[in-house]
């Protein structure tokens, strides 16, 4: 993984697009975290938040803002980057994890081909036409849309079957996601490879992975199947659909109120529900009265 340059990290942040300034943060944490195992830690793949903060300040040079990238405090900050870090709030103070980084594209594709994430569902009409090996049918375009052969009245729109995968093709997937795991970041622990090792050679479900590389795989076989679309509406000469991926939209939950605010809030809340004694006894500062006297 290429390092981030601490000149690199701040010129243009401004100009920054909300996506942009996420695949920055991404590669500085990871970054972080390889410093720390390039210095001969054992336990590097975890860390304390004040600890990555701090490792932050030493890649940049210069102390470490969050604020730069719009947030108020760190813990949201580690909070925005579930498929980086898991954050286990059972201890004191909480522990970041780093979790694997994902294999940018399967082999052979481009990685500029591969512009989908976690985020993004390929459209279902044309994942079932990849991926239902099983029903043995093939499917074809009916008015740009996918069908099983089975249910189309009339003709296709184009007498080429989709590239519907077979057992072999997701075999192969498979092992290169298999052999994949070797090169992501913390996947290193001998049990998460011996069920990886299980799921690839018994051909088992997503769910007989390890948790840590269940959504790994999913992001891998999403990317594979887009990749074999595109390829083959090259192959017939047709325009890719627009709608191919289709973007989720994810609630984003309200950002937390500042110190600030829930220390005004609080102060409001004990001042209604104080006496008139305890009233007369508050000390304020001359410069708050300002704020409000006509």
């Amino acid at each position: 993984m290429s390092e981030i340059k601490p000149e690199e990290s701040t010129a243009d942040r401004q100009a920054a697009t909300p996506d942009s300034v996420r695949h920055e943060l991404e590669a500085l944490v990871r970054q972080a975290f390889d410093r720390a195992r390039e210095s001969g830690k054992e336990d590097w793949r975890h860390m304390s938040t004040a600890v990555l903060k701090n490792r932050l300040s030493q890649i940049l040079g210069e102390k470490f803002d969050q604020g730069r990238f719009g947030y108020e405090r760190m813990t949201d900050l580690v909070q925005d980057l579930p498929d980086v870090l898991a954050v286990d709030d059972t201890r004191r103070p909480p522990v970041l994890y780093l979790l694997p980084e994902p294999p940018r594209a399967p082999s052979g594709v481009a990685e500029d081909a591969i512009t989908i994430d976690e985020s993004i569902t390929v459209r279902p009409d044309l994942w079932a036409a990849t991926i239902d090996y099983a029903s043995g049918e093939p499917y074809f375009l009916v008015g740009g849309t996918a069908r099983p052969s089975s249910r189309i009245e009339g003709s296709p729109d184009i007498p080429v079957p989709l590239p519907t995968i077979t057992q072999e093709v997701l075999d192969a997937w498979r092992a290169d996601f298999a052999e994949s795991i070797e090169r992501m970041h913390g996947v290193d622990d001998e049990d998460v490879r011996a069920r990886a090792q299980v799921w690839l050679n018994e051909r088992r479900g997503t769910r007989a992975l390890p948790g840590v590389l269940q959504g790994l795989w999913n992001l891998y076989l999403k990317r594979a199947v887009v990749a074999r679309l595109r390829d083959w509406y090259a192959g017939a000469d047709l325009p890719v659909p627009a709608n191919l991926t289709i973007e989720r939209k994810v609630a984003r939950t309200q950002p937390r109120p500042s110190e600030e605010s829930r220390l005004r809030e609080a102060l409001i809340a004990t001042i209604r529900r104080m006496s008139p004694d305890e009233l007369k006894a508050v000390q304020l500062p001359a410069s708050a009265l300002l704020h409000v006297l006509p």
